[in-house]
């Protein structure tokens, strides 16, 4: 699932900020290691860990961030 939305995201010249649920970190890490391999410049996919109440406020309160999707 999170290759439906950060593929497209990409293709659109979007930078990524990956933040999975916390019960999936190693199949996190591998899809963004795979696409890291493939030669994404440093700083367009990126993988957040953590706890999802920390994490997501503190990313809700970012104002560097223009929109955030769930699934």
């Amino acid at each position: 699932i999170p290759a439906w939305k950060i593929a497209p995201a990409l293709a659109y010249g979007n930078t990524i900020v990956f933040k999975p649920a916390e019960l999936v970190p190693e199949s996190a890490w591998t899809i963004v290691d795979i696409l890291h391999r493939t030669g994404l410049p440093k700083g367009v996919l990126n993988l957040v860990m953590g706890k999802g109440s920390v994490v997501g406020q503190a990313m809700l309160d970012s104002p560097d961030l223009n929109a955030i999707t769930f699934t």
